[in-house]
């Protein structure tokens, strides 16, 4: 059977693996690499599937070992002493991985809403001259538009 400590260290080098996604899609989202923007997206949906196939495996070890309801903390403190110190260790470690994945994850959404922001901007200028004919000199002049009485 699996070891807490086997399944924590499983999870903490999956959030390293989704921290590098998460740059790479960051990358990709400044750069306007659509493609592999796309490549980005898929594997974070697949590791996030594996996050959670650990996270349910933690779960039913933690319940096996009597500890469902306990937070991490309380589990370290109820390991005999030699455990403690690596568990405890590996559970800081895994606290700072998530930290610096959650802040690229939030660089690379922010990216995406700037770009998407400025898609929406340019659609909306582009519908905006639909109604417009450009000059032979490149200037915008509006259509002139005829009214017709519908009671006709």
């Amino acid at each position: 059977m699996q070891t807490l400590m086997d399944i924590l260290k499983e999870i903490d080098d999956l959030l390293i693996e989704m921290k590098a996604d998460a740059q790479k899609k960051f990358d990709a989202a400044v750069n306007h690499r659509i493609s592999e923007l796309e490549n980005c997206m898929k594997k974070e949906q697949a590791l996030i599937l594996r996050l959670r196939g650990l996270e349910q495996k933690r779960e039913k070890l933690q319940a096996q070992m009597g500890c469902e309801h306990l937070t991490f903390h309380q589990i370290i403190e109820k390991q005999p002493p030699e455990s403690r110190e690596p568990l405890e260790k590996l559970f800081l470690q895994m606290q700072e991985h998530l930290k610096q994945y959650q802040e690229v994850a939030k660089n690379a959404e922010n990216a995406l809403e700037v770009n998407l922001h400025r898609i929406d901007r340019t659609l909306e200028q582009l519908r905006g001259m639909q109604n417009h004919v450009y000059h032979e000199n490149g200037r915008v002049i509006s259509e002139k538009k005829s009214f017709t009485s519908h009671k006709a």
